[in-house]
């Protein structure tokens, strides 16, 4: 991972109404960005060549060309790294489809005992055919996702349309299954044959459906969540326990436990409403966000807060404990005629 120890000078804005002194040589871990074809990545992810035990990151770099991620035996195409959100976009075997050269069974791959899961907010079901019945089954064929029915094959004499599923996706997905039923009776109505599909394809592809053949594709884009983004305030704590990637510093992070980081995105706006200033400390690291990063077997939930926060019901999110502090007891007298 080329992660080294360095001393580096910390710089911070000083924006209008702050007086945050530098704090001047600092220890601070240094992760490299690496790549592999157009992809870049970096921590936790690594090329396979470098000494880390952590498997399950390693990036397979083909020819310097083309990265892939072995997951569960199966080599998955890296398309894109999030460090923000936390996801991985791969190119996954498509889930369903009938067409003849490309059949599919419905089944995905099983992420169960890895760090990665189906992210349930940046992927969407789609399915072309028309008037047939689609069900969705997750981590297990007795657990229904839900189901819809494809527009009739009646609407402008089509055979196919491409649209999207209206399913909530779980959280903590690690595998679903696929299925189409013909709903359609072919004595009331001619129906040619036509490729059909279903299967989870990432949100931001939306142009790559629009130019989808089934016909040509076996594989479509999705995306893998390696750890939960979880609303809540946090800060960088300005020590050992905190790192910053090497390409410029846009991203630094403190450790708030072993699977828990306080994110802090660079703000490189010169405005200074913009940057937020609490108890006078300023800098230049104000879009903060607290990855859980996940484990094998075991989803971080939204509701996963770090030690020392609780999760807050009408908020919505993981706020610090008030710690309570010993008060003076207090008499209060009435006063009246």
């Amino acid at each position: 991972m080329h992660l080294a120890d360095f001393a580096i000078y910390f710089l911070f804005a000083d924006p209008a109404g702050c007086n945050r002194p530098g704090l001047g040589l600092i220890n601070f871990n240094i992760y490299k960005v690496e790549k592999c074809g157009n992809v870049s990545f970096h921590y936790p992810f690594s090329k396979e060549n470098h000494d880390n035990s952590n498997d399950w990151f390693k990036v397979i770099c083909i020819k310097k060309d083309v990265p892939f991620l072995n997951i569960n035996g199966m080599n998955l195409q890296l398309l894109n790294f999030d460090f923000w959100s936390g996801t991985v976009t791969v190119n996954h075997p498509i889930s369903y489809s009938n067409c003849r050269k490309n059949h599919h069974n419905g089944m995905s791959l099983n992420l169960t005992g890895t760090r990665f899961y189906y992210s349930d907010f940046r992927n969407s079901f789609w399915s072309s055919g028309c008037g047939n019945l689609v069900t969705i089954f997750g981590n297990g064929t007795n657990n229904l996702i839900g189901g819809f029915l494809q527009p009739s094959c009646r609407i402008n004499n089509k055979t196919s349309s491409i649209v999207s599923c209206p399913l909530i996706i779980p959280m903590g997905l690690s595998s679903f299954f696929a299925n189409m039923s013909n709903m359609v009776d072919s004595s009331d109505y001619r129906r040619k044959r036509s490729c059909e599909f279903v299967s989870l394809i990432s949100n931001d592809h939306y142009s790559y459906i629009d130019d989808f053949d089934i016909r040509k594709r076996t594989h479509v884009p999705m995306q893998l969540q390696w750890s939960t983004p979880i609303s809540g305030e946090c800060y960088l704590n300005y020590s050992s326990k905190t790192s910053c990637i090497s390409n410029g510093d846009q991203y630094c992070w403190s450790m708030l436990s072993s699977i828990h980081l306080c994110v802090c995105y660079k703000d490189t706006s010169d405005t200074s409403y913009l940057r937020s200033c609490k108890g006078g400390k300023c800098d230049i690291y104000k879009y903060c966000n607290i990855l859980c990063l996940n484990t094998p077997s075991n989803y971080c939930s939204p509701k996963s807060c770090p030690p020392h926060y609780e999760y807050n019901n009408t908020g919505f999110l993981c706020q610090r404990k008030i710690q309570a502090q010993n008060a003076p007891n207090l008499r209060s007298i009435i006063v009246g005629t």
